[in-house]
């Protein structure tokens, strides 16, 4: 078969596959072929809301009502980052205290160990 023969470009690796000599191509299936469909479109990227759905049919009511949820989520989301970063903050402020304080105390100690030094 004509179709199934090629003209060697170049030695190939095997026995007999030499230069400018014809050789027989046999092509095999390696699988099924494959069949897709839309299953799912959303909005953003794994985080947005669902804008088509294969399986799942949802009416205007339910959208919103997700959408409001989100929405409740996200903020309850925010609050709590602030309550984090005002927590954070208060900490931040009792460690600088807590340093000065310390500091203060070394700070007379070495004056009343200079004092003491002056009066021997």
């Amino acid at each position: 078969d004509e179709a199934s023969q090629v003209t060697l470009a170049h030695k190939v690796a095997g026995r007999g596959n030499h230069k400018d000599q014809k050789a027989s191509i046999k092509l095999s299936e390696i699988g099924p072929r494959m069949t897709m469909r839309l299953f799912k479109v959303e909005r953003g990227v794994c985080e947005g809301d669902v804008m088509y759905h294969a399986i799942e049919k949802r009416t205007p009511a339910q959208v919103a009502a997700q959408r409001a949820e989100k929405a409740q989520a996200e903020a309850l989301k925010r609050k709590r980052r602030e309550e984090q970063e005002q927590n954070v903050a208060k900490k931040q402020e009792a460690k600088e205290v807590v340093r000065e304080a310390k500091r203060q105390k070394r700070e007379a100690r070495a004056a009343a160990a200079k004092a003491a030094g002056e009066d021997v």
